[in-house]
């Protein structure tokens, strides 16, 4: 056992420091958390390209994901 472990107190001191290290890191925010969307787009008019502009703005402008996943083109 190391020198500093041998008498309790410094032990327990160790732990207590430990103990209050992990309580702090577990409240702390992530470093970067990545929103992501999903979109299946099977039944999406292909007819009016130009009327889908306007609806995919709408729901991508409300979500603010930062990745888009689009299936079914």
């Amino acid at each position: 056992m190391p020198r500093s472990f041998r008498s309790g107190r410094s032990r327990t001191a160790f732990l207590a420091a430990s103990a209050l290290l992990a309580a702090w890191l577990a409240g702390a925010p992530p470093a970067h958390a990545l929103k992501v969307a999903t979109w299946n787009l099977i039944d999406y008019p292909a007819t009016n390209p130009t009327g889908r502009a306007p609806s995919i703005r709408t729901v991508i402008g409300a979500l603010d994901p930062d990745v888009i996943i689009l299936q079914e083109l």
